[in-house]
């Protein structure tokens, strides 16, 4: 008897370490829109189908799937629940197909967010806003050194949506943004709006905060602009149309964004396995449309998850295409050797920290590594609070398991090296207009027009200091974001007066490489060590290839304007302590 009881004992302690069961077809309760109301003609408003369908999913336990119907245009307009259209919290192994279905979303609505979901699938999803967040113009006067320009809408827009800033709290950086054809792409600058007087025939005066600045990119054109409507445009409001919040394994597929007020995708916290296939952000196809989002396509911060973003299209975005970073702190107070107080310099989305982590602290001053080390403890609440309705950030004690040296209160920069996007690998990708790539990240057979922007805010509030950041097999040309360089590359914001750059300390750009790729424009990598260039085509068109203050360097088989790449081509600074920077054919 007592050998059955073990036997008994030892089966169920194996079953409990096995995986569970997938999900199989069977075990997966349906929510069909149609059952719940829907009717999907882009006329009527489909709310409170979504409500009934979401009231249906609150009941149900197991694997669910909320399915729309195939090529549907659903019209959401208004907010279910808390500013979005759907919102998922601690659900388990859900699904929504949207069906290649267009939904159709009001202003002040945003239609995902997800939070500690685990096995979330979304797919077939694509996303427009009505009425639009922008206007379309051409610019048909500008004086330069002027704040003023004249402009004129394109066919299809209506010019009296557009206006000035409405000085909402919500509203943010109200900007428009001109756009330039250049020789490969198009250029886009940020244009802060102050006033928009609207004349006849369809055209209006915009003062600008600045004076006007027309691009001469060598390429005839009309410049255009792409203009705000107040009250839509820029409103942070509920967030971005998804937001992927501490979520553990997420897929993403066949998705398209269209256009958005503020940012599209934010992911956040999150761990596990995410994946993004064939999901874009880009104007929708066969309209004449320039811009798709107001801000970030895809903005990804402060996760421990390894994420994929693969065969993706992002354009027309009025910032960047990604920007994959996360939130950094200062120290406040020093309690001993390995204890600290810390603050996180956004206020918002604050990086999780728990007893395991790998955490770093950084000289900003000297642009030094001050330590790597593990949490041992975290004490205080990990969220925001709030005060008279603005965000702080809390103070958060924490104890790492070895000393740290030279520490400055409200100087000293600390991260956390676990969720800093550690394992991100974008493939296939397709950007026309910048990136920010401030963490780990691998790029791989990518078409990128648009200027790769390698780097950290000084300030901390996006960090880390790049490292490990792979490029291979890529054609990277300069466009939108810069109009000269392909690759900038410096540790935080050190690009800017060439003496500046040569600063003490162990050069912290580390592990930077970039392999069979086809590189046009400018090319720099600034206070660096472990940079190797392996088979480049550098086609320059004029700009320079430059490498200052590099400790640590391999250039192999490069070639630039058809011919192999030597010293002349480069201009080269080496660190004080260089001793290995090789050039070889």
């Amino acid at each position: 008897m007592k050998a059955c009881l073990i036997l008994t004992y030892l089966l169920l302690l194996i079953m409990s370490d096995t995986a569970p069961a997938a999900v199989t077809e069977s075990m997966v309760t349906v929510i069909n829109s149609t059952d719940h109301g829907a009717i999907g003609d882009g006329n009527n408003d489909d709310t409170a189908a979504i409500a009934s369908m979401l009231a249906t999913l609150e009941v149900i336990e197991g694997p669910a799937r909320l399915q729309f119907e195939s090529n549907r245009v659903y019209r959401i307009a208004k907010p279910v629940i808390d500013g979005f259209a759907i919102k998922l919290m601690g659900r388990v192994d859900v699904t929504i197909d949207g069906g290649q279905s267009t939904f159709l979303l009001a202003p002040n609505v945003r239609f995902l967010h997800a939070i500690d979901c685990t096995h979330l699938s979304v797919q077939g999803i694509r996303i427009d806003y009505d009425p639009l967040p922008f206007v379309e113009a051409d610019i048909i006067d500008a004086q330069p050194g002027q704040p003023i320009i004249t402009v004129r809408s394109q066919e299809g827009f209506d010019l009296r949506r557009s206006g000035g800033p409405t000085r909402d709290p919500d509203e943010q950086a109200y900007f428009g943004m001109s756009w330039h054809q250049g020789p490969h792409s198009l250029i886009g600058h940020h244009q802060m709006i102050e006033e928009v007087e609207h004349l006849p025939d369809n055209t209006a005066r915009i003062r600008l905060a600045h004076p006007y600045e027309p691009v001469n990119t060598g390429v005839d054109h009309i410049p255009t602009i792409t203009l705000p409507v107040p009250g839509i445009a820029h409103l942070q409001g509920p967030g971005h149309v998804f937001k992927i919040y501490k979520c553990h394994s997420a897929d993403l597929e066949d998705i398209e964004v269209w256009s958005a007020p503020w940012f599209a995708f934010g992911i956040f916290g999150n761990t596990g396995d995410l994946t993004f296939r064939h999901t874009h952000v880009r104007p929708k196809p066969g309209s004449s449309r320039t811009t798709s989002t107001w801000r970030d396509a895809f903005h990804v911060k402060n996760n421990a998850a390894s994420l994929l973003f693969e065969d993706i299209h992002a354009q027309g975005c009025n910032d960047d295409t990604f920007n994959i970073s996360s939130h950094g702190s200062r120290v406040w107070k020093q309690i001993d050797e390995q204890t600290f107080d810390l603050v996180q310099v956004y206020p918002l989305e604050i990086t999780p920290l728990n007893p395991g982590d790998q955490v770093a602290f950084y000289d900003p001053t000297n642009h030094r590594f001050l330590a790597n080390a593990r949490l041992v403890s975290v004490q205080g609440e990990q969220a925001p609070e709030f005060r008279d309705g603005q965000p702080y950030s809390p103070i958060l004690r924490v104890r790492v398991d070895r000393p740290v040296p030279s520490v400055v209160p409200n100087q000293t920069l600390f991260w956390s090296v676990t969720y800093s996007n550690p394992q991100t690998t974008l493939r296939r990708v397709r950007l026309y207009n910048s990136a920010r790539l401030r963490s780990p990240v691998t790029i791989e057979d990518s078409h990128i027009e648009a200027l790769l922007w390698i780097t950290g805010w000084s300030d901390g509030t996006e960090l880390p200091v790049p490292t490990d950041i792979v490029i291979r097999d890529s054609l990277l040309r300069y466009g939108r974001g810069n109009p000269t360089h392909a690759i900038i590359a410096t540790p935080l914001e050190a690009q800017g007066d060439t003496d500046s750059r040569h600063l003490p300390g162990t050069p912290p750009v580390t592990n930077v490489v970039f392999e069979r790729n086809r590189i046009f424009g400018g090319f720099y990598i600034g206070q660096a060590t472990g940079i190797r260039l392996i088979e480049n085509e550098f086609i320059t068109e004029g700009h320079p290839i430059e490498l200052f203050d590099i400790r640590a360097a391999l250039l192999h088989g490069n070639t630039v304007d058809g011919e192999e790449l030597k010293q002349k081509h480069l201009t080269l600074r080496l660190a004080n302590d260089t001793d290995d920077v090789r050039i070889t054919p």
